[in-house]
């Protein structure tokens, strides 16, 4: 089952240039920036009421190039400053990653595919921007 949030979100991210994979999106960023990956991943099982049909992930792997490097205490500044997910260091790498829920009944459907949509596009440091739901 395809919730409407998924739906409006499929329907705003086929024009634009970004590599559909399993359950989303990439987008490899020019300059060696990095990449941005939406998924919409399944929930297996939901219970009654307002379930949860899906989990929006949205991850930001930056490479190096351009960037101070980041310590323990520099990327507890970030996350301090953080609007959409959290910071961490993977094997030297700084990661950003965002999770939000996704309702069968969702009672704004509009608002919930743009806040995802948002979170997305603000990774996208190229400008590409992708938005309007």
């Amino acid at each position: 089952m395809t919730s409407e949030v998924e739906e409006r979100i499929h329907r705003t991210l086929k024009s634009h240039p970004l590599e559909q994979i399993e359950n989303g999106y990439r987008l490899i960023h020019p300059a060696a920036a990095g990449v941005s990956i939406l998924r919409l991943l399944p929930v297996n099982q939901a219970g009654e009421g307002n379930q949860v049909v899906a989990v929006a992930e949205i991850v930001a792997e930056y490479n190096t190039a351009g960037l101070p490097a980041f310590h323990a205490t520099g990327v507890q500044r970030l996350n301090a400053m953080a609007v959409h997910g959290a910071y961490h260091l993977r094997n030297g790498r700084l990661r950003q990653v965002a999770q939000y829920t996704i309702y069968a009944n969702e009672p704004s459907p509009h608002l919930a595919a743009q806040t995802i949509l948002n979170a997305f596009g603000a990774r996208n440091v190229s400008g590409a921007r992708p938005g309007g739901v």
